[in-house]
């Protein structure tokens, strides 16, 4: 997460006996959104500061915002009185005894904060048909047998300061939406949830088949948010990245030559690879990502699924899933 600190001094320091700390890290990151529109302004330093040596002024679309201040040891906390507006340009300041850290962020949609409490083992049926493919154009041609229909997110563990989610395949059976035994889950690990009801776990790595060939999906992130009834996610995006160095060897071909194939027959053009910035990659970004809860089930982690078959295969294994659980 990008940090940003800007430092100054504010010549009313000396009305209250303090010592300057050094100020470590603020959340929102710089320019972040969407963020909460009960945000929790966090600002750490280091040392010890009385309660009135802090002072915070926040701005929603240039109006001053009324709110709480909060400092305990190393931690100073500015929350907003009630929900700060939808898509708001908020810029904020807080001084810490003549330091001052300051930041810019913008709100999203989503107002009301979701209990944890009530999300525990919690699980949502995402539509993937109906998202919006950013990268690679087209990319539902690649990567559908992947992301496409129904997936499910499950929470694993949540609390105030945190959230960790899995991911599974779902199908559909007697007209009732479950976990499929024989689809590998995958871990997301654990993420900060101070911006409630949003969240955005990773990056973790995603192992997959895609037209039959292993495929590592890396740096895979996926934010959206939680509605305040614990019904709904909404606002969800999936973003990733794939090498085509490590599919290139399975096809019998270089990664600049898979890379032109996909652009010759598919329009797909590879990208700068975050790691070492060579183009041989594929951008995975979808958008528009919403599900709703599924009541009575809860994502089961299957790292190891035994392969099975359409059929009275995949109905044992169904079973023995069940079973086990």
């Amino acid at each position: 997460m990008l940090l940003v600190l800007l430092f100054a001094c504010r010549g009313d320091a000396d009305a209250v006996d303090c010592t300057a700390p050094t100020l470590l890290s603020s959340w929102p990151a710089q320019d972040q959104e969407p963020v909460s529109r009960m945000p929790q302004l966090r600002v750490e330093f280091e040392g010890e500061l009385p309660a009135e040596a802090v002072t915070a002024q926040v701005l929603a679309d240039g109006e001053a915002v009324p709110g709480s201040l909060s400092v305990s040891s190393g931690l100073a906390i500015w929350t907003p009185e009630s929900p700060l507006p939808e898509q708001a340009s908020v810029e904020w300041s807080m001084d810490l005894c003549g330091q001052e850290a300051s930041g810019a962020f913008r709100t999203g949609t989503e107002g009301e904060q979701v209990p944890p409490d009530g999300l525990a083992d919690q699980s949502w049926a995402l539509d993937m048909e109906s998202a919006t493919w950013v990268e690679p154009a087209g990319g539902e041609l690649i990567f559908g047998q992947v992301f496409s229909g129904i997936l499910l997110l499950g929470v694993q563990e949540i609390s105030d300061q945190s959230i960790d989610l899995i991911g599974g395949a779902a199908q559909e059976v007697d007209g009732t939406l479950q976990q499929d035994p024989c689809v590998a889950t995958f871990d997301f690990p654990a993420s900060d949830f101070w911006n409630n009801p949003y969240f955005d776990v990773g990056p973790t790595v995603l192992e997959v088949e895609v037209q039959g060939l292993p495929v590592n999906i890396q740096d895979v992130r996926f934010s959206g948010a939680i509605s305040g009834d614990g019904e709904a996610i909404a606002d969800a995006r999936l973003y990733g990245e794939v090498d085509a160095r490590d599919i290139a060897p399975a096809v019998g071909a270089s990664a600049d030559q898979l890379c032109e194939l996909l652009t010759s027959y598919l329009g797909v053009e590879c990208v700068e690879c975050t790691l070492d910035l060579e183009p041989v990659c594929l951008r995975i970004e979808v958008e528009e990502i919403s599900g709703e809860r599924v009541a009575g089930l809860r994502v089961a982690p299957n790292p190891d699924p035994q392969e099975c078959e359409e059929g009275d295969d995949r109905d044992q294994a169904r079973a023995q899933r069940l079973n086990a659980q």
